[in-house]
Parts: C-alpha cells; structure tokens; sequence
C-alpha cells in the first residue's frame, strides 16, 4: 500500500499523478473531499467496482455516488440533463451536496447499469478537482466505512476498518465534517432531500426558491388523510399495513395517518376500533393528528379519502399535488359522480362496518398500481428486495 501525506487546499501534484495511476490501473484509493475521506475507483472498469462493493460490504442493488468535475462528464453517462436539472445543478455545484438526477440512456456502469437515476458532486476541493483531472474520468465518492456503519474522518480509523486492502492513501489529516455531502433527487416534484447533510434543508430551500420534500429514512411513506383522523383515515391505515404485510415490501413501506381539522388528540371511534378488530385490523394504539407541511413533505403518496380531503390537501400545500391522490378516483378514467367515502360519525356501528368494507375495496383495488410504484421507487433507490 501506497501512503501520502498532503495538503488538501495546496496539494503536491506529483503525488495526485500517483493516485490518478492507481485508479487508472483499476485500483481502489482513499481521498479527501469536501465533507469526508472518499474511496475512488473508475467506475467503468468492472474488477475495481466489484472490489469496491465488496470493500463495502454493499448489496449489488445499492448505488455509489459519483464524482465528475463538470455537467459535460455527467451528461456523458446519463445524457443530456433537463432544463430543471441543468439549472439546478449550477445553482449548487462545485459543494457539498449529490444531486440526484434521471438517466435519459441505459447506464454503462458495472454494477449500476439497472438504475433509473444516480448521484453526482462536483468538487469544490482543490486536492479532489487535480485528481479528477489527472485520471480524466468520474470515479466514485462513496464514504469510507462499511455500508450503514458510522462515517470515519481521520486516517487511522480508515486503517483499522480496511488495512491493507486500499492501494493508495491520501492522508489530507483529519477532516471537520461528520455528515457528509446533502443529499438532492431532483427526479421527484418538487425535488426530494433524502439526506441531511452538511446542507440544510433550509439553505436548500432558499437556493431552490420553493419547498422540498424529505424523506431520511429510506422508506416508502404512505399518509390517509380524512377530516378528524378517527375515522375512516385509521381504518384506512390499517387496512393498508396488513394488505402490505403480506407482501415483499413489509419492510420498505410505513403507513400513518392524520385530519385536516386541528382538533384535540383522540383515540380512533370505538365503532372503528371495533369494526376493525371484527376484521382483524389493530388501531387501538392510533392517536389523531392535525396534517401539517412537514408530514406532506415526508410522505411519498398521501390518499385523501373525500373530495374536499383533497382539495383541502392541494390548497394548503400546491407544490406537493402530484403526490396527492383521491382513494376512490385514482385509476379510474371515468370521473365517479361521488368520489368521497362518507363519514360514518354520528352513525351507528353498522355504517361504520360498510365504510371500512368500503375502503377496504378500494385499497384491494388500487393494491396492484401502488405496488408497482413502490417496486419503481425501491429500483430507482437501488434498494434490494
């Protein structure tokens, strides 16, 4: 193994022409960025991305980020980028944040070539431009540890974790950050933080000039929305978390809940807590809650089950309606004369028992188009199921 001491803002060029002949070769290099020391390979030469993987420890479906030094080398591996996205890229790059962004051709990257999207930095780093420069092609950025452990920041522990498996270290000294770049998927509307990182949310916001969505949690969120949320939203909820029980994505998906009225925090009805025992469905540990922006942003499909759900929904939070959808209209190409599922409140058990079966009919209905797109979204992740 090959070591170097260097000095990241003013680095010696004759060791970064070193490192660029190493990767050049097909070998794997520890480096620092601008949040954390990276581990670079060429990402087209299938021996070093399948030693990076197994480095890693990471699944086969799993993405590496990528880093280029200019929209022409990203353009080159996934075409040319929307106006949205071109514009958006120069807004945030060189930094510290991945931007996320559709692949417009078939990717030729080993390991990678199924996905529909990847992530990009561009540095800003003087030492990581140099050697992009000398290797003269993108290499991967992806963090120095084992896949879903902590993030490591001096050399040392890159050591302790690795040993003599990397060929050449860069050793720019111990680095300030722990985060990691942002994370930015400019494929959803509105675009879609799934990390935080050294860029907040909020400095994003203000770059953009609009909200974004999160989701941090690498799940599929699903969020029913009625008028108080004891009702037929619970019921809704947990319907949907035993139909998709059954299925492979059990543990991709999480389910919940809330009401367009800002009431006081209740237990569902008794009649549905019944109802839904009678059915075997389990609520009783549901409290209400008042929908607010940021369970809107969070949430990946959100199924109003009454019209005026919905438009209450595309109102209050515009830019998140193509996420929106009405429970008894959605797939349907013939506009439904009443598209709402009633409220049962201040009937008795009986019209509760039919608006659960309701609502039940029409999750079995739209099961097979919510699948499918939550298998889209596990693909478009690289999350293996």
């Amino acid at each position: 193994m090959e070591y170097y001491k260097i000095d990241s803002n003013n680095p010696d060029e004759t060791i970064i022409k070193k490192a660029a002949k190493v990767i050049k070769a097909g070998g794997v290099i520890v480096y620092p960025t601008d949040t954390l020391y990276g581990l670079g390979v060429d990402i087209l030469n299938k021996q070093a991305m399948d030693r990076l993987f197994y480095l890693k420890g990471r699944s086969a479906g799993k993405p590496v980020s990528i880093l280029v030094n200019d929209l022409e080398q990203i353009e080159e591996l996934i075409g040319k980028l929307y106006k949205i996205e071109y514009t958006a890229a120069k807004q945030f790059y060189p930094g510290k944040i991945t931007l996320i962004f559709n692949s417009k051709d078939k990717l030729s990257i080993p390991r990678m070539s199924h996905l529909k999207k990847l992530g990009f930095r561009i540095p800003n780093l003087k030492l990581t431009k140099k050697l992009i420069e000398y290797v003269g092609s993108p290499i991967s950025t992806t963090s120095v540890n084992i896949s879903s452990k902590e993030n490591v920041r001096n050399i040392e522990d890159v050591l302790a974790i690795f040993g003599d498996k990397i060929d050449l270290i860069l050793d720019g000294g111990p680095l300030k950050s722990s985060k990691g770049s942002s994370v930015l998927d400019l494929t959803t509307e509105p675009p879609t933080l799934l990390r935080k990182g050294e860029i907040s949310r909020s400095e994003i916001v203000q770059i953009l000039g609009n909200d974004i969505s999160t989701n941090y949690c690498g799940k599929y969120l699903i969020t029913f929305i009625c008028s108080g949320n004891i009702c037929r939203s619970p019921m809704g909820e947990g319907i949907l978390k035993n139909l998709i029980s059954k299925t492979k994505f059990k543990n991709l998906v999480v389910i919940n809940s809330a009401g367009t009225l800002n009431i006081q925090h209740s237990p569902a009805h008794i009649y549905a807590l019944n109802v839904s025992e009678h059915y075997k469905v389990d609520i009783h540990d549901h409290i209400s809650k008042h929908v607010q922006a940021k369970i809107v942003r969070e949430s990946n499909l959100i199924i109003a089950l009454a019209l005026d759900h919905y438009t209450y929904l595309r109102n209050h939070f515009p830019i998140y309606k193509n996420k929106i959808i009405l429970l008894k209209q959605w797939k349907k190409l013939k506009t439904l004369t009443n598209p709402s599922v009633s409220d049962p409140i201040g009937h008795d058990e009986q019209y509760f028992k039919n608006t659960f079966n309701e609502i039940s009919n029409e999750l079995i209905r739209i099961s097979p188009y919510l699948l499918n797109d939550i298998k889209k979204y596990a693909t478009s992740n690289g999350i293996k199921i």
